[in-house]
């Protein structure tokens, strides 16, 4: 099968493309050029931050764009997001970050939903977070092998 191509992007840059492999699971080549590090939600729940470098868009005049390559088997699902997601301010003071580690949280606690439900999921949890309050951009993608 030929790879599927994709692109994600708003403000700063993120490619890859898709490829089914022989064994049934989906090997996901990423670029980046300064998005947060995807994660990837392993069918048994774990779940895991996927190191992909790069440096801003826009911000240097000769940008670095880092690659990085993960299998997904049946049921894993990568996420890619925006910064707008780790860096929304909610809480009890409305000033706390929701963050990485809320995101993962989020995230893990949806294991074993569809991709699409898994987004709603974690929107729902970030929307509890900001409690109404004015937030970034927040984009998500959630691409499942099944």
């Amino acid at each position: 099968m030929a790879p599927v191509q994709l692109r994600y992007s708003h403000l700063t840059r993120q490619a890859g493309a898709l490829e089914r492999l022989d064994s049934g699971a989906v090997r996901v080549r990423l670029a980046s050029g300064g998005h947060p590090s995807p994660l990837v939600l392993r069918a048994s729940g774990v779940v895991e931050e996927i190191a992909v470098p790069g440096t801003l868009v826009g911000v240097l005049p000769d940008p670095h764009f880092g690659e990085a390559t993960v299998t997904l088997s049946a049921g894993d699902v990568c996420l890619l997001y925006s910064d707008g997601v780790t860096e929304a301010r909610g809480g009890s003071d409305g000033r706390e970050q929701y963050g990485a580690h809320r995101l993962t949280e989020a995230l893990g606690a949806g294991a074993g939903m569809p991709a699409a439900d898994l987004t709603r999921h974690v929107e729902h949890r970030l929307d509890d977070w900001l409690a109404g309050r004015d937030h970034d951009d927040v984009a998500l993608l959630a691409l499942q092998a099944i």
